[in-house]
Order: C-alpha cells, then sequence, then structure tokens
C-alpha cells in the first residue's frame, strides 16, 4: 500500500477502516507520531483546547476501585454531595465558557446511577448542549 495516499487527509479526507488498519500494524511508532503531528499543525497549528472538569454526584461509591478516592471502601476526606443541582452546573459551564474552555467533562461517582440521577444527568446535557457551544463528555460508570 503506497503511504501517499494517506495524504488525502490534509485535503479533508477521511482514511477508510483498511487504511486505518494497515497503518496501524505496518508502521513505526516514530513516523506514525511524526504523520499524527503534521496532521495536528496542519489543522490546529498551535492552538490548544481548555477542557474543565466538573463533579456532579461524589463520594461513598459501592465500587472498590483502589485508586479511586471516591470509593466507599476506604476512609478518605473527599467531599460527599448528591447529584448538583442543573442551574449550578450551567452557572459554572457558563463561566469556564467565557474563560475560554472549549470541552466540558462531567463525572459522578458510584458504578451505576439510579434511575432519578440518571433522569437528572440526561437533563443536565440537554439544557448545556442548548445553552453552551462547549463540546461535552462525560464518565458515568455502567450505564444501561
Amino acid at each position: 500500500m503506497d503511504y501517499n495516499r494517506f495524504y488525502k487527509i490534509f485535503d479533508g479526507e477521511n482514511l477508510d477502516r483498511e487504511e486505518v488498519e494497515f497503518i496501524a500494524k505496518n508502521t513505526e511508532t516514530e513516523k506514525l507520531s511524526a504523520f499524527a503531528n503534521n496532521i495536528r499543525e496542519h489543522y490546529h497549528k498551535d492552538r490548544i483546547k481548555l477542557c474543565a472538569a466538573m463533579n456532579l454526584k461524589s463520594g461513598k461509591c459501592n465500587e472498590d476501585c483502589k485508586y479511586c478516592s471516591q470509593s466507599g471502601f476506604y476512609n478518605t476526606c473527599v467531599q460527599v454531595y448528591p447529584m448538583q443541582d442543573v442551574e449550578r452546573v450551567l452557572s459554572y459551564a457558563a463561566e469556564n465558557e467565557k474563560n475560554g474552555v472549549t470541552n466540558f467533562e462531567l463525572s459522578t461517582s458510584g458504578g451505576k446511577l439510579d434511575y432519578l440521577d440518571k433522569e437528572k444527568l440526561l437533563d443536565i446535557y440537554r439544557k448545556l448542549s442548548k445553552k453552551t457551544s462547549m463540546c461535552l463528555c462525560g464518565a458515568h460508570g455502567l450505564l444501561n
């Protein structure tokens, strides 16, 4: 396969699955890193994106993750609080967006959210989507 065809990325085209798999299996790490850096420079120059994070629910998680201070299995000094109010989240998000933040991450303690917390979380994401232009992401344990 000819590596030159991968430069179509610079014309705004996507690679297909076969091309991505070829690159992943056949490219030395240094060459792959250099190519990724060229793509970054082409599309983003030296700009950076700022990310802010907000914990929506904290502490006393029923999971035994050894690395996490929110696990209820360990005596930590982490603050414990229920799901945050939507208005507080919107206010914090607006403040961050005003200060140049482009990505906003939300997290919740616990392996699995109960029904009410899940409904609150969905409401928060819907309202953030309407009221901000930030990219949203999250870490919420197991969802079904």
